[in-house]
Formats: structure tokens, C-alpha cells, sequence
């Protein structure tokens, strides 16, 4: 675990050389916070996991709901404070003077310290606190009433796991490694760690892993701190996901949504009314289109009824002119025919009156 602990860190070491710029470097990290857990059974791991869950759950409340509130007071802006549960007093249970880490790490370093008498301990030293958790039945469990939910621990394991420190010979051996990269390895664990390292044949306390779990979490909130923090919310689903994950994931929504709900409300009020005043607008800017269109409908419409009226009385002057042509050819072939029958009438004379002349003349000869 120590070799891969060592080589881990190498890695991580050897990413930040590589992507460190210049002095004036700026970066941007990404914190993976994984969840609080809450199995049948939670030992000594589940208690570290669930402790830097609830010290990163301050962090969030501290940005989400405090600081955001106090900039709002500082901005004069009028909204409804909303009631948010701190963690503040279920931390000092933990890490405070005499809280449960340092019970911990203190009956590790009794010799004749067992996960029995540490329970004893806890519960002589925290049975009041009201985040402290006694059960009436099991005689090997202590709880704690964690922001997302209460949790049973078992002590059964828990001061041998704390005490799983570098052993003396593994260390030196580990250093003497004729491997350079596991000599290297080492050589900066005793150089980095100093006096927590413990040399063979000195008398320097050796730090727990609860010790060392908590000097890392304060680093890392250390980091957090001087930062400025993007919260983002990732729901991915997970049917294996215990109970407590599951409130611990509800609480979380509900207090991100309530907060949200608050910070959006002020901010977008502005925006609305932006948005208003554009709709307005736009309304307008389409009703006046509106009254354009239809007026440029009626002005179509009204020319194309002129238009379709002088059409009519086009038609109806071509009408008139062909009636009036027709009549006209009629009364020409009327006159004609008149004329014609007078003509024959005046031939038929003509010709009668020859033939009377024809006859008299004739009568005259004989």
C-alpha cells in the first residue's frame, strides 16, 4: 500500500511539472467530491470518507449560503433569507480538542489501547453532544448525525487500522532499494515528511493515518479556500447507491435548489425586466407590422377590385361596341336587301314597261 501510496504521488508530482507555466501561473482544478457513505457495515474508512465529505459540505455552505447571503446584505438587495442547517458543530465533534480524531489517534498510542476501550472513551467524553450517537443495543458501535444522515460505525479494527504506519525496517529497506526509482521514491518521503518520519533507532512519534488523513484534508481546504469555487452539480444514476447517499444526494438538491431558486430570483429580476420591455418591443414593433401588412392587404385588395371593376367595364364596352357592330351589320344588311328589292321592283318595271312599249308598239305596226 505504501509503494503505491509513494507511486501515485510520483505521478501527480510529475502532471503538475509538466503543466506548471511561469511563475505568475494560473490554473483552474477540478475536485472530485465523492459522497457520503453509509453501508451495513462502516468501519474506519467509511469514518475518514464521511469526515472530509462533511469538512468539503462546510465549504459549500460557507459559499453557497453564507458568503452569497452577506453579499446581497452588502449590495442592499431585497430577497427572503433562507434557513440552511451549519455543520459547524458536527465538525468540532470530530476534529476539535478532545473530539473523535484525537481520541483516536490518542488511544492508538497506548499500548494496552483497544477498539473497546476507545469506544468507552468516546462515549464517556460524547454522550451529551447532541451529534453524538450512543445506540441502546451494539456494544461496538458509536454514531454520528452527519449532515446527510445519521451513521453507525463500527470500532472493531479501528485503532489497528490507525496505527498502519511505515514499520521501521520496511522504511529503511524501502530507501537502501538498489531500484533508483524506488530508491527516489522514498528518499523524498523522508525529506518531505521530516520529523513525522520515523529512522530507525530515534524516539519520534510516528504519526496515524487518521492524523496524516486530516493534515492532507486541511491542505486541501487550504488550496480551497484561496481559490475562487464553481459549483457543479453531476447527477449520474447509481441503483447500488446506499441510503445514506441517497439523502445525502437529496438534502444536498434541496438546499442547492432553495439557494438557487434565491440567487436567480434577485438576479433575473433586472433581466425580466429587460426581457419585458424587448417582448414590449417586439410587440409593438409586430403590431405596427401588423397594421402594415393589412393596410398594404386593404391598398391590394382595393386596387385589385378597381382593377377587376374597370375589367367589368371593359368587358361591358366590348360587349356594347359588338351589339351596337352587330346592329349595325344588320341594319347595313337590312338597307341592302331594301335596296336590292327595289332595284329588282324598279327592273321588273322597267322591263314591264319595255315590254308594255314592246306591245304597243307592235299593235301600232300591224
Amino acid at each position: 500500500m505504501a509503494l503505491y501510496s509513494q507511486c501515485f504521488s510520483w505521478i501527480i508530482a510529475r502532471i503538475n511539472q509538466k503543466i506548471k507555466g511561469k511563475d505568475n501561473f494560473k490554473s483552474i482544478g477540478i475536485l472530485d467530491i465523492f459522497g457520503f457513505e453509509n453501508f451495513e457495515v462502516n468501519r474506519f474508512e467509511q469514518f475518514n470518507i464521511n469526515y472530509a465529505n462533511e469538512k468539503l459540505q462546510e465549504y459549500f455552505n460557507k459559499h453557497i449560503f453564507s458568503l452569497e447571503q452577506l453579499e446581497y446584505n452588502r449590495e442592499g438587495i431585497h430577497w427572503e433569507a433562507i434557513d440552511w442547517m451549519d455543520n459547524a458543530e458536527c465538525l468540532d465533534l470530530i476534529e476539535k480538542k478532545l473530539g473523535i480524531l484525537a481520541l483516536i489517534n490518542e488511544e492508538s498510542r497506548f499500548p494496552k489501547g483497544t477498539d473497546h476501550t476507545l469506544l468507552e472513551k468516546l462515549h464517556s467524553r460524547h454522550a451529551t453532544n447532541p451529534y453524538y450517537v450512543k445506540p441502546r443495543v451494539a456494544d461496538h458501535q458509536f454514531g454520528i448525525k452527519h449532515y446527510a444522515g445519521e451513521v453507525l460505525y463500527d470500532v472493531r479494527g479501528v485503532l489497528e487500522k490507525n496505527r498502519d504506519t511505515f514499520r521501521d525496517d520496511i522504511l529503511n529497506m524501502l530507501k537502501d532499494s538498489r531500484l533508483d526509482f524506488i530508491y527516489d521514491l522514498f528518499e523524498r518521503v523522508g525529506s518531505r515528511n521530516g520529523e513525522d518520519t520515523l529512522k530507525m533507532g530515534t524516539a519520534r512519534r510516528k504519526p496515524t493515518v487518521s492524523s496524516q488523513f486530516r493534515d492532507s484534508l486541511h491542505a486541501l481546504m487550504a488550496t480551497l479556500s484561496a481559490s475562487n469555487p464553481f459549483f457543479v452539480r453531476c447527477i449520474k444514476p447509481n441503483m447500488d447507491k446506499e441510503k445514506a447517499n441517497q439523502q445525502e444526494k437529496a438534502n444536498q438538491q434541496e438546499k442547492a435548489n432553495q439557494q438557487e431558486k434565491a440567487n436567480q430570483q434577485e438576479k433575473t429580476n433586472h433581466q425580466k425586466k429587460a426581457n419585458q420591455q424587448e417582448k414590449a418591443n417586439q410587440q409593438d414593433e409586430a403590431n405596427q407590422q401588423d397594421e402594415a401588412n393589412q393596410q398594404e392587404k386593404a391598398n391590394q385588395q382595393e386596387k385589385a377590385n378597381q382593377q377587376e371593376k374597370a375589367n367589368q367595364q371593359e368587358k361591358a364596352n366590348q360587349q356594347e361596341k359588338a351589339n351596337q357592330q352587330e346592329k349595325a351589320n344588320q341594319q347595313e344588311k337590312a338597307n341592302q336587301q331594301e335596296k336590292a328589292n327595289q332595284q329588282e321592283k324598279a327592273n321588273q318595271q322597267e322591263k314591264a314597261n319595255h315590254q308594255e312599249k314592246t306591245n304597243q308598239q307592235e299593235k301600232d305596226n300591224r
